[in-house]
């Protein structure tokens, strides 16, 4: 499984398909993503516009505590480290 943005679609770098979406929500801008073939254990953190960009390695998954330093990516915003989790289980509406 993959995780991306809703407005990103299935698809990676020059329109290659990665996979079909298990399910999708437009209003989270999030999509769930089963992978086609082998997944390289890697995900990309850089820039929309940066070709090379910079791939980094999955090792698991687990959950964020309060205390945590993370790294947050995004395709506008680049990748961005030292944040530190304040607030565990929260969620909150935007709108506009």
């Amino acid at each position: 499984m993959l995780l991306t943005a809703s407005h990103c679609g299935t698809s990676a770098g020059a329109g290659a398909v990665v996979g079909t979406a298990a399910d999708s929500d437009t209003g989270l801008d999030t999509t769930v993503i089963n992978v086609n073939g082998s997944p390289s254990g890697k995900y990309f953190d850089s820039g929309w516009d940066n070709e090379t960009g910079y791939a980094k390695r999955v090792v698991g998954a687990g959950r964020s505590n309060v205390g945590d330093m993370v790294c947050a990516s995004g395709a506008m915003s680049s990748i961005h480290c030292s944040l530190k989790i304040t607030t565990a289980d929260a969620a909150a509406e935007v709108n506009g």
